[in-house]
């Protein structure tokens, strides 16, 4: 995989990651990743060479808009709008309103968001599509994004493995690498925004917003166990996923751990 790559869009795939049933993620068949809009050419050639199926867009239509992504070809794009987890720089002003003129405190509007990826109808949709989606390519390799690689998509990968029986603390692990891959254009982010906010305190809040946490991503599995009593419960009633559709994405996305040794 290119290194270049995953450091500029946070790309990266799941191959790898050991199952709880002593198999493990097959390489090269799912991946994620940030905005592609700026991808060069070399970039574009790179994810033809992979043979994806589709890449799934979980963006807003505004955010597809603005910064369409390129033409892959022989690779399908899937339109599909996640709600919540897009902190747009814009609407910073009012996050700071809340905090009030006495710098009062506001809840973190990204847990929020977390839970909204469980609960919000359209949010369920979203997820209930992408999943139908990879049972449609029959186990040829996708991809999904949205625009930092962070939230939407780290929920889906989240769902992903969980369906393949990855143990939570692995998804976590997966989840937080974002922190890694995000530092060199969250630094970016900030350095143009000191021109336009002063407050250091500010500053400290968009680097929140910019990051990776683990009590979002246990804000959603909170959530999971709230409204549907477990995880499992999650996925077969508010995800709408069988058994049997359980059972073939592992047979098509989970190997021997001795076959790519």
């Amino acid at each position: 995989m290119k290194n270049d790559l995953m450091q500029r869009v946070n790309f990266r795939e799941l191959g790898g990651y050991k199952s709880s049933n002593g198999k493990k993620v097959r390489s090269h068949r799912l991946f994620r990743s940030g905005e592609m809009s700026e991808l060069t050419s070399e970039d574009v050639a790179y994810l033809e060479s992979i043979g994806l199926s589709f890449i799934c867009d979980l963006r807003s239509e505004e955010e597809q808009r603005e910064k369409p992504n390129p033409r892959i070809t022989g690779v399908s794009n899937l339109s599909n709008p996640a709600m919540g987890g897009a902190v747009a720089m814009q609407d910073l002003s009012d996050f700071f309103k809340s905090l009030g003129v006495n710098g009062a405190s506001a809840q973190d509007p990204l847990l929020e968001a977390y839970r909204q990826f469980v609960s919000d109808p359209k949010s369920r949709q979203a997820y209930r599509q992408l999943i139908g989606s990879i049972l449609e390519a029959e186990g040829e390799p996708i991809l999904w994004h949205c625009t930092a690689g962070k939230d939407r998509t780290g929920f889906a990968a989240a769902i992903l493995l969980l369906i393949l029986d990855v143990p939570m603390e692995t998804i976590m692990e997966d989840y937080l690498m974002t922190a890694l891959y995000r530092q060199e254009a969250n630094a970016k982010i900030i350095d143009q925004l000191r021109h336009v906010v002063q407050n250091e305190e500010h500053l400290s809040l968009i680097r929140s917003l910019l990051g990776v946490k683990p009590e979002y991503l246990q804000a959603s599995v909170t959530e999971m166990q709230r409204v549907y009593g477990s995880i499992e419960n999650y996925l077969t009633e508010g995800l709408g996923i069988s058994q049997t559709d359980r059972e073939q994405l592992q047979a098509w996305y989970l190997t021997e751990i001795e076959d790519e040794a």
